[in-house]
């Protein structure tokens, strides 16, 4: 797999192909945590938070010798924000983060490795609901 920002960039249009997508703008995070205004349909923002790249596989032989490998495990762990207007109310954004993560669940061949959803909030500086969620997506890479 690429690296996490390429997934992003790769994962947008994919997203933005799906018809149950069609009244929502799929986008990469603000800058600066700028927040959209005004929220008129739902907003679903992708950013990367964090990716961490492990030790070198060993992979053992028939003989029972260790061979160090050129592949490592990495995990990324991916921001996505759904705004979404406040009088939609805040089970919106959950039914919003519920579709999105059955999508890569179910629908993709993606190795997610857990998702957390925060509390669903008001913010004033974009008039919306807003729901911070995350996950962690593990890959194999090669050097």
């Amino acid at each position: 797999m690429n690296a996490p920002h390429t997934f992003i960039t790769n994962i947008i249009p994919v997203l933005q192909n799906d018809p149950y997508f069609e009244n929502a703008t799929i986008t990469t995070a603000y800058e600066n945590d700028i927040k959209p205004y005004p929220v008129t349909k739902p907003i679903i923002a992708l950013a990367m938070d964090k990716h961490t790249v492990g030790e070198r596989l060993i992979s053992v032989n028939e003989d029972g010798s260790e061979t160090l490998s050129k592949s490592r495990i990495a995990e990324s762990v991916i921001k996505v924000t759904f705004f979404v207007p406040y009088e939609n109310g805040a089970a919106d954004c959950y039914r919003w983060a519920d579709y999105l993560y059955s999508y890569f669940l179910f629908r993709t061949e993606l190795d997610i490795v857990g998702c957390r959803l925060y509390d669903c909030n008001y913010v004033r500086e974009c008039g919306a609901l807003v729901l911070e969620t995350d996950f962690t997506l593990r890959q194999k890479v090669s050097e």
